[in-house]
């Protein structure tokens, strides 16, 4: 049909049950449903579909305004997944057996196509699932539940990793070792509830005050390691470490309370390079006159 009827089709929607009516009361041409627009008994009203603008007469063979010829598309399932209609013939005339067979093997196609299409779409929503999934588990596996720290053993990656960046760049590294004050005492007098927000609050605290290339972890229970990549040295890491000392920041309110746990912060780094790589030359003093 014309462009505006087109337009005006798409998008329109209407129940399997609907067309499984019009399909069972149409005459069965081979895998074609035909509906005789002169037939007056069968009732299609419910059904949406150009009715090109024709002149009805009494030849048998000539396409009437009425007259439309389905082609159901059934998936491997053997579920009805579209319909083809022809509204008008080019010629004006009813198909004879050979349109039939060559609309037949196109539905058969457009079939195919649409059942392979809609595999594509489930095996890649299949695959993003999995995709997902297999992330989640390896998140799960490399980060504390609790607080979605880093566990030991991203911990340890980590560090051997800023370890190996620093005997390279001649940077230091510097591991604090965090342990919260009187961590049982909230817990037997408040509840392990009380307990975990806690864990979870000073594990916030610990990710706002550390950098990218730094690395906050849990070890369990109340112990946490921050480790600090990338300093000048060791009067950088006792720089970096105050946000992290007592007195601690203002207590997040807990349980319905304010609830303090002081922090305990020995910090530790490793030994010096025996061989510190070269200065820059900019930086190298030139050679006595």
């Amino acid at each position: 049909g014309p462009e505006e009827v087109r337009q005006a089709l798409i998008g329109r929607h209407q129940p399997q049950a609907d067309w499984d009516l019009a399909l069972t009361a149409s005459q069965h041409w081979g895998r074609l449903r035909f509906l005789d627009g002169r037939d007056s008994s069968t009732d299609v009203d419910h059904l949406y579909w150009y009715v090109p603008d024709l002149t009805a007469d009494d030849d048998p063979e000539s396409w009437h305004p009425m007259d439309a010829l389905f082609a159901p598309l059934y998936g491997a399932d053997g579920a009805l997944c579209a319909v083809l209609s022809v509204d008008l013939p080019l010629d004006g005339r009813r198909p004879d057996a050979d349109d039939c067979r060559l609309l037949e093997h196109f539905a058969i196609q457009a079939a195919l196509a649409i059942d392979h299409a809609r595999l594509y779409a489930d095996l890649q929503q299949a695959m993003e699932e999995q995709t997902r999934v297999q992330r989640e588990l390896q998140h799960r596996a490399l980060h504390d539940s609790l607080t979605g720290l880093a566990n030991r053993e991203l911990l340890l990656d980590r560090l051997d990793q800023a370890l190996a960046r620093s005997r390279r760049d001649g940077r230091a590294v510097a591991v604090l070792f965090l342990d919260l004050d009187h961590f049982k005492l909230v817990n037997d007098s408040l509840g392990h509830a009380v307990g975990d927000e806690l864990l979870v609050a000073v594990a916030a605290l610990l990710q706002e005050h550390l950098r990218e290339v730094d690395t906050a972890g849990r070890l369990g229970g109340d112990e946490f390691v921050p480790g600090l990549a990338g300093l000048t040295g060791p009067a950088e890491a006792i720089a970096r470490a105050p946000p992290l000392l007592p007195p601690p920041p203002p207590a997040p309110p807990l349980g319905g309370g304010m609830v303090r746990a002081p922090l305990s912060v020995p910090p530790a780094l490793p030994p010096a390079p025996a061989h510190p790589p070269p200065a820059p030359p900019a930086a190298r003093r030139p050679p006595a006159p």
